[in-house]
């Protein structure tokens, strides 16, 4: 008999670190499978918000409670420190399972796709837009970087976002096209040394196209026994950790 899922979508919280986030304090959620085989039981919702703009459609915004309480305070944390809008679009749908085109993984409630920071106007924002060109005949490492992304400041609050998602849950990778990924470990290396790079910077991957948004992962979360650990990996933490 097929249940059909309970919609849970996030509600205000007051935080004393991250004044005005929402985080969804319970839900029964369940990652099962892999992220490119596998399904998802009682979604939470991700909405939008002053701090987050939900754009991948309410059949498409549907993770684990720990992907969504991420999202949730990784943007509220941006949107604090830079006044910028996260622009977030696919989730997974609501029962999880095949999601093509145009995804391959997306399947249970791992993963998510939000736009890089740029800097524009003398300000941080973040929306969907191609920060450097694809070669055709390679796709995987992109050139020619617009100067809203190739600019400290944006590189700069790009690396906060990164660092700032590690430090609230367990990351299986962050998924980048692969110029994107040699110009940050550039950056970071230049400016803060080879050991900040080896601290937060391991975790980024390198990817295909990719060229306008960062593609997130997380780990399977520990108490969805079904979720395959073996392929998504497993986290260390029962619940997101809000950083202090």
């Amino acid at each position: 008999v097929e249940v059909e899922p309970i919609t849970q979508t996030s509600s205000f919280a007051p935080d004393v670190n991250y004044n005005n986030c929402r985080i969804t304090p319970n839900s029964n959620s369940e990652a099962i499978g892999r992220s490119n085989n596998g399904r998802l039981t009682n979604g939470v919702l991700l909405t939008s918000a002053p701090h987050l703009s939900a754009n991948g459609g309410a059949e498409d915004s549907y993770g684990t409670i720990e992907l969504v309480n991420l999202i949730e305070y990784a943007s509220c944390y941006m949107y604090n420190q830079y006044n910028a809008r996260l622009s977030v679009h696919d989730f997974s749908t609501r029962q999880g399972g095949d999601f093509s085109p145009p995804h391959v993984s997306h399947q249970n409630g791992l993963d998510a796709d939000v736009a890089y920071y740029l800097y524009q106007n003398g300000a941080i924002t973040n929306r969907w837009t191609d920060v450097c060109t694809v070669n055709p005949n390679d796709n995987t490492d992109c050139a020619n970087f617009i100067s809203s992304f190739d600019h400290q400041n944006a590189l700069d609050a790009n690396w906060d976002f990164v660092k700032n998602l590690q430090q609230i849950y367990d990351i299986k990778f962050i998924g980048v096209n692969g110029g994107v990924l040699n110009l940050l470990k550039q950056y970071v290396t230049n400016r803060y040394g080879q050991q900040e790079w080896n601290q937060w910077g391991t975790v980024m991957a390198r990817w295909p196209y990719h060229e306008d948004h960062f593609h997130i992962r997380i780990k399977c979360p520990q108490g969805d026994s079904q979720c395959d650990g073996a392929y998504d990996g497993r986290a260390s933490r029962s619940s997101i950790t809000v950083p202090q």
